[in-house]
């Protein structure tokens, strides 16, 4: 089985409002994917609204 990310729950909720202007009011691991990089979670927003957020530690890089 899957496990979380080494990232702490604060900081992802923290990001989460920060970057997106939502209050997570759950947030929920799930193990999924192919990326075994990477976290998957179910947020819930005050809301109400269900997000699927994704999320990695390593350095993300963009080609042009």
């Amino acid at each position: 089985m899957r496990e979380p990310p080494s990232i702490p729950e604060e900081h992802l909720r923290a990001c989460f409002q920060q970057h997106y202007d939502l209050i997570p009011v759950t947030l929920e691991f799930l193990p999924l994917g192919l990326d075994y990089n990477a976290g998957v979670y179910r947020v819930v927003s005050e809301q109400g609204t269900a997000y699927l957020l994704k999320v990695t530690s390593r350095p993300l890089f963009y080609s042009r």
